[in-house]
């Protein structure tokens, strides 16, 4: 099936008939997880994927990679339409998100363990399906600054960030400007807070997600303007008397 969309030909009827057999004698059940993985992987990589998986389910065998009602064209249209075009983004892996959108939680765990998924794409996996369109619509929702610090809190693959882009402008633009932040050394560390006289703890990170955030919504581009930032939004009240303590320019 593979080849046949690629190349444009039509497998011959005796061929069609022999794979029809084959089906309902349940043959492909037999094919190992690794196999079925590796030509899974292939066709991801094809120009246009969900052609093959169509085809597959034509001829009755998509049952055996994933549940045939789940797959949509339109998922990998939308997806090639992405807004956020990056060269280190790992299309494969977007292909593969966009496989698996129409599923719920239990059939991607079953998809992974049939196709012998290895730990990597089971991390990457964990977000796809429903909770990719709640995420998205989140994000879309929020003030930017709160969309990348809700970013940050969490451990979202750099594919999945990608592949979150092609539901919608917004979410493309935060999905872009978290990318390219999070690929910057960080404006401020711990040393640096430490050295400002404050105590360690949880609101350490609390505020460097602050700071970073503030850096990707544009409110921060220099490390002078993030020691400033700390003075003028503290952190639940932990940063007091910033004009007094910095004296309106703090620096290390």
């Amino acid at each position: 099936a593979r080849f046949e969309q690629r190349l444009g030909f039509r497998i011959e009827k005796r061929a069609l008939e022999l794979i029809g057999e084959s089906v309902k004698a349940k043959y492909p059940s037999l094919v190992s997880g690794d196999r079925l993985r590796n030509e899974l992987m292939l066709a991801l990589k094809e120009e246009k994927p969900e052609k093959i998986f169509l085809r597959l389910k034509r001829l009755g065998c998509l049952g055996y990679f994933i549940p045939p009602a789940k797959i949509s064209a339109a998922v990998f249209a939308r997806a090639r339409k992405n807004p956020l075009k990056r060269r280190d983004t790992p299309q494969l892996a977007v292909n593969l998100l966009c496989l698996v959108e129409g599923m719920n939680a239990e059939e991607i765990a079953q998809f992974c363990a049939r196709l012998n998924m290895p730990s990597e794409t089971k991390k990457l996996l964990k977000h796809a399906g429903g909770n990719a369109k709640t995420v998205s619509s989140k994000l879309a929702a929020s003030r930017p600054e709160q969309a990348y610090i809700d970013l940050l809190s969490s451990d979202y693959p750099d594919a999945f960030l990608a592949y979150l882009a092609s539901f919608g402008a917004k979410t493309a633009h935060i999905a872009g400007r978290f990318l390219d932040g999070r690929a910057q050394k960080p404006l401020v560390t711990g040393g640096d807070l430490k050295q400002l006289g404050l105590k360690e703890g949880p609101v350490y990170s609390e505020l460097l997600k602050k700071i970073e955030a503030a850096r990707m919504s544009g409110k921060v581009k220099s490390r002078k303007e993030a020691l400033l930032y700390i003075g003028r939004t503290g952190c639940n009240g932990s940063v007091t008397g910033e004009k007094q303590r910095f004296g309106g320019s703090p620096s290390l």
